[in-house]
């Protein structure tokens, strides 16, 4: 499935990944590290948290491990991970995905990391093509917002209106 995405998009996930990497990586080209004893204590508790479908739990335990190791990629790789379980992560899943497979380019399992990417993606587009869509539209604020004034929509439906029929949507089939 390839995966249109509009300039800006392309441009805001690049600048997600960009940032990451600033954080977190030393040098372009990071091998595996050895973690640090607390580290890795904390990845064996994530793994343990993802065995037993806790993703939450386990994203937790990975960033204390990221925390303690900044330039292992392992530990980035695992963090994109659960994060792609969480609902809701799918930005982060992404972002540390990307920095893994920068970090270590010539990985066995690229392709599919790619492909986790791009399925996380179109989750990333689709939420939000649903929150546009779902937006109070002027005649129906009354009735569902009462409290709402009219300064509520006249700001947000006419940015759903946009985006709905944007080029980038457009490619996408979404009307």
């Amino acid at each position: 499935m390839k995966l249109c995405l509009s300039p800006k998009v392309r441009g805001l996930l690049g600048v997600a990944a960009a940032a990451t990497l600033l954080i977190c990586l030393p040098s372009a080209h990071s091998q595996e590290i050895e973690l640090a004893p607390a580290a890795q204590d904390s990845m064996n508790r994530g793994l343990a948290a993802v065995q037993q479908q806790h993703y939450k739990s386990a994203y937790r335990y990975f960033l204390d491990a990221q925390k303690i190791s900044p330039d292992a990629s392992q530990v980035w790789f695992n963090l994109g991970l659960a994060a792609s379980k969480i609902p809701g992560h799918e930005f982060r899943a992404i972002a540390w995905l990307k920095a893994y497979l920068l970090a270590n380019p010539n990985v066995k399992n690229a392709e599919a990391i790619r492909g986790a990417n791009a399925r996380l993606e179109a989750a990333l587009f689709q939420r939000g093509t649903d929150f546009f869509r779902n937006l109070p539209t002027r005649s129906s604020s009354s009735k569902k917002f009462p409290h709402q004034s009219g300064e509520y929509n006249s700001r947000r439906a006419p940015l759903a209106r946009l985006f709905l029929r944007s080029e980038f949507c457009a490619s996408q089939g979404v009307r």
